[in-house]
């Protein structure tokens, strides 16, 4: 009876490694990090979690999970509640393109994260812009979806040895 409990403890852990990660990215990308030439991240390191999971493993990242991740996210940062509109409309983008970017190379993969990863970033721009009524400075969000770009490789790779090391052993 022990054992099996452990095991579904186990289990539910790994079930929640990818919600838990893209948590982590949320945290790391809202820390003012007081760094020269290191825009906002904002929601561009979890933008790179959801994406990823959702090519790799749509079951781990839910869109009720990436809804609450945005909630996160403007709760903790301070935003008018829009991340979360926008963190699901990317990831129902993805699982609608999901079926091109399975097994396609890592170019593709890579250059359709960065044409989601500005798309983002202009729709938050837009509904800030609705919703405060002042046109919010957009060259923060762009400098920061390049620099979140640029880390996608970096990034997925460590979520790839993750999925390997931890999700793959159930």
């Amino acid at each position: 009876m022990n054992e099996s409990v452990w095991q579904r403890l186990d289990q539910t852990a790994r079930n929640l490694m990818p919600v838990a990660l893209t948590l982590l990215l949320l945290v790391l990308s809202l820390v003012p990090w007081r760094l020269p030439f290191l825009p906002p991240l904002g929601l561009n390191l979890t933008l790179i979690s959801i994406f990823y999971w959702i090519i790799h493993r749509p079951s781990a990242m839910p869109i009720p999970a990436v809804f609450a991740i945005g909630v996160v996210s403007d709760l903790i940062g301070g935003g008018p509640l829009v991340s979360p509109f926008v963190l699901v409309t990317a990831a129902a983008v993805v699982h609608s393109v999901r079926r091109w970017l399975v097994g396609a190379s890592t170019i593709i993969v890579w250059g359709s994260f960065f044409v989601m990863v500005i798309d983002a970033v202009l729709l938050l721009w837009l509904l800030i812009w609705y919703v405060s009524r002042e046109m919010p400075v957009l060259a923060p969000g762009i400098s920061g979806a390049l620099l979140g770009a640029a880390a996608y490789p970096l990034i997925a790779s460590l979520l790839s040895r993750v999925e390997q090391k931890v999700l793959r052993q159930q």
